[in-house]
């Protein structure tokens, strides 16, 4: 089917021309280059004050990796029109997958995708939740993958937090295993919380 007569799940719309196009440039990348654009991309959706420099920042790291600037931009706001879609639209992650193969993203690409959205809605899903508890104490630790099953992780940095919070009189410990996207994404929420109690 071609995308012209193919409704997908994020969005009530047919996707444009386009879609495709970026699709099949995101099957050219390798894939430390498609995971640094998903990096970027799930930042950028979890702290849009990262928008100010999103430009500056790709036009750079196209120019070190030596990827054409324009197709870079085209994939990052296709991807997140898809994202932001399957979010607003409370996809499940069969029915991104389905969308990304629709649009032609091969399949591990299409499941890092699915995966890092995943990842990310249920570190929001988390966040929301702490928000009715005080936050008492906050430890972490920061590692680096050694050996994973799946190669792509090798050598990814993630963040350990174990949060004390309260509520009722009640102590409760909360544990999280970040990637460094989230990690940011969870500062920025701190930040905000920071700046809304006037401290």
């Amino acid at each position: 089917m071609t995308g012209e007569t193919t409704s997908l799940h994020f969005s009530d719309a047919h996707p444009p021309t386009q879609f495709y196009v970026d699709a099949k440039f995101a099957n050219s990348l390798n894939n430390q280059q498609y995971e640094e654009i998903l990096s970027r991309l799930f930042a950028f959706t979890h702290n849009p004050d990262l928008g100010s420099d999103l430009g500056s920042n790709l036009q750079h790291y196209c120019l070190t990796e030596s990827l054409p600037v324009s197709s870079v931009k085209d994939l990052f706001k296709t991807l997140l029109i898809v994202a932001r879609g399957a979010t607003k639209n409370k996809l499940t992650g069969g029915q991104l997958y389905s969308d990304l193969q629709r649009l032609g993203l091969d399949a591990g690409r299409a499941n890092l995708f699915c995966q890092t959205w995943k990842d990310q809605s249920e570190v929001s899903d988390q966040f929301s939740k702490l928000d009715l508890k005080r936050l008492v104490d906050l430890e972490w630790k920061f590692g680096v993958t050694a050996a994973s099953s799946e190669l792509h992780r090798v050598g990814n940095c993630y963040i350990q937090l174990k949060m004390v919070v309260t509520k009722d009189s009640k102590r409760e410990s909360v544990l999280m295993e970040l990637s460094l996207p989230q990690f940011y994404t969870f500062m920025h929420e701190m930040e905000t919380a920071k700046l809304e109690m006037g401290t």
